[in-house]
């Protein structure tokens, strides 16, 4: 038998009438908070299990394409060997490329090279600089001056010069008759260690209509 609610009226004055209306909008908002608050604590797990299954499956997508780069790179070893043996061309060589017979598919193997310097181009940039601050600053110098700083100063995020930047550093010192010049240029260039960096693998494919497409090996170029 459904339970029926009664309904009662209750006489209040003016001030009583404002104390329960106060009363009920402040029991409202603490009802509301506490919704809000369990709506939040729900929507948290539900992140916390996204993140969660988000994260097995990029760490099982990272762990195929890691062994997927392994073991292009380990197929195509004899046939770099195999190239610089019948071309002569054994060296310090970055990247091979190998195409197909019918041009519709190449790769690329490799690995990038980061620039480093061990400490004694710190004497090097010291001079550098000290021939910079000798200079006459007028009308004739002021752009050599602008760009040897320039170039001084323009480095990568870890604080190391730019090798690009080295070899323009290079350029004017074979123009400059400053032998200290000379000397500060040298010693950075000598200082020059550059570091092996990661291997990397690149897929190209021809299309219908002859354009070469990259096949995307990161999340960022799917």
């Amino acid at each position: 038998m459904a339970k029926t609610e009664k309904t009662v009226s209750v006489q209040m004055t003016e001030e009583q009438a404002a104390q329960f209306a106060k009363f009920r909008a402040e029991q409202e908002k603490r009802e509301a908070e506490a919704r809000q608050a369990n709506e939040l604590e729900k929507y948290r797990r539900t992140v916390d299990k996204l993140i969660d299954k988000a994260v097995r499956k990029c760490r099982k997508a990272s762990e195929t394409l890691l062994q997927t780069k392994t073991e292009v790179m380990d197929m195509f070893k004899d046939a770099i060997a195999k190239k610089e043996e019948l071309l002569k061309t054994k060296g310090e060589r970055r990247s091979n490329t190998f195409t197909n017979t019918d041009q519709t598919a190449r790769i690329e193997l490799g690995y990038r090279v980061t620039d480093n310097f061990d400490d004694t181009v710190n004497e090097g940039v010291s001079i550098v600089n000290a021939y910079i601050d000798s200079l006459a600053v007028d009308d004739n110098t002021a752009q050599l001056v602008n760009m040897l700083k320039t170039l001084l100063n323009d480095r990568w995020k870890n604080g190391q010069l730019k090798a690009e930047n080295v070899l323009r550093l290079r350029n004017e010192a074979d123009r400059s008759t400053n032998e200290e010049f000379k000397r500060g240029v040298k010693i950075i260039s000598d200082a020059y260690k550059p570091m092996r960096s990661k291997d990397y693998i690149r897929v190209e494919v021809r299309d219908e209509n002859g354009s070469w497409t990259v096949i995307p090996l990161n999340a960022t170029n799917c």
